[in-house]
């Protein structure tokens, strides 16, 4: 399809959030056509500033999450800064933020009072822990969260200590529901006019992810622990060395066609038939034996020959690959997956694309510098140090 405009096009959303998890968020609704406009205090978000590594006087933290978006600067604890807050408030559809718990209250801006000024508005609060109770003013970052919420005792060797998921999985995953919940708001919103209040908590998110692990705890009191590359309950799918120290992952997951492909792969077609291994119960009783086996016959190939071995038996297979290796794939330059934004000075730099594919062309506008737009119109309406008259970079009318 092509000629349609972008799913999101006309959505108006103030962004308040900093560090990752809400402007994850705002990112991928900027990507998809809505109109973000990051609110930012005089100083900027925290992690502008954040080292090692920057693009255009900008961290690389702050350069990953923000594309798409404008950014003003409005001093909330100033009398100034928070009217001229609210009144862009009056015309906007979203305002995202993940403050603590009671922060809105304490700058003015609390929801009673948005909802005053809008009553149509959605506002997205993402906090830590909680937003009542004991939790609620603990401060959380990613690690904090992947910790609390059984992440980190999932993550990592059997007899090594507890490891975090080698990203952001605490934050990103809370940025991701962030995104569903200001759409279900908005969406919502279509039903009956009015707006809401809509919360992610980046605990709620983690225990979420966990599925089927929570499920077998909470109906048969099953606790994981780690176990490494090792599937807990589908042996033999892990990662096993090769001869080349090159690492594969081969699964036959729970399909009897599958065991079967990888049995003839390994060319220990006996496995088939042998009563400790041929059924996934058997397996799983068993998996230590199994494992021994396994691990001296991947030692005898090089990793290219195994998976040419499992592919032409149709088994799923991948080699582990590191960064630079995943972005080499073709599909990642079929998918767009890497784009590329215009810098002011004339340079470029590439980012990770979007992978919600819609149709519509794809914009992406590299990462706003600290109130680059603060002399331009906000939502087609004219705040302190702007141009009356001048249209709108969103278009379109605020969504009812």
């Amino acid at each position: 399809m092509t000629g349609l405009a972008p799913p999101l096009r006309g959505l108006k959303i103030l962004d308040l959030s900093h560090f990752l998890a809400g402007p994850f968020a705002t990112m991928i609704l900027g990507d998809l056509g809505a109109d973000v406009v990051k609110v930012e205090p005089p100083s900027g978000d925290p992690v502008r500033t954040l080292p090692p590594y920057e693009i255009d006087g900008m961290s690389t933290f702050f350069f990953s999450v923000n594309r798409n978006k404008r950014s003003i600067v409005a001093d909330l604890k100033s009398e100034a800064g928070r009217e001229r807050f609210l009144r862009l408030v009056e015309t906007a559809d979203v305002v995202c933020h993940n403050f603590r718990p009671g922060v809105l209250e304490r700058l003015g801006i609390s929801y009673e009072v948005l909802h005053e000024r809008n009553p149509a508005l959605v506002l997205c609060s993402v906090c830590g822990f909680d937003s009542e109770g004991p939790y609620a003013q603990f401060p959380a970052v990613d690690s904090l969260v992947q910790a609390l919420s059984g992440v980190m005792s999932l993550t990592g060797d059997p007899d090594g200590p507890p490891a975090r998921v080698g990203y952001q999985i605490g934050d990103t995953a809370g940025g991701l529901w962030a995104a569903i919940a200001i759409l279900a708001g908005v969406h919502g919103r279509l039903a009956d006019g009015k707006g809401r209040h809509v919360e992610v908590s980046l605990l709620d998110a983690q225990l979420s992810l966990l599925v089927w692990q929570a499920q077998d705890y909470l109906s048969h009191d099953v606790v994981y622990q780690r176990m490494g590359t090792r599937h807990p309950t589908l042996p033999p799918s892990q990662a096993f060395e090769c001869a080349d120290g090159r690492y594969v992952y081969a699964t036959p997951s729970a399909l009897p066609r599958w065991w079967a492909g990888y049995c003839r792969a390994i060319g220990e077609e006996w496995l088939l038939t042998d009563p400790d291994y041929a059924e996934l119960g058997a397996r799983q009783r068993n998996r230590d034996a199994l494992e021994a086996i396994l691990a001296k016959k991947f030692r005898s190939r090089d990793s290219a020959q195994w998976i040419a071995e499992f592919r032409a038996n149709d088994v799923p297979v991948a080699l582990v690959q590191t960064v630079d290796e995943a972005f080499a794939l073709p599909s990642v330059e079929r998918r767009h997956m890497v784009v590329t934004v215009e810098l002011p000075d004339g340079s470029s730099a590439r980012m990770v694309g979007n992978p919600v594919k819609t149709g519509a062309a794809e914009v992406f506008r590299a990462p706003p510098r600290l109130g680059e737009h603060d002399s331009e119109p906000v939502f087609g309406s004219p705040v302190a140090g702007e141009t009356p008259g001048s249209p709108s970079p969103g278009g379109g009318s605020r969504a009812t």
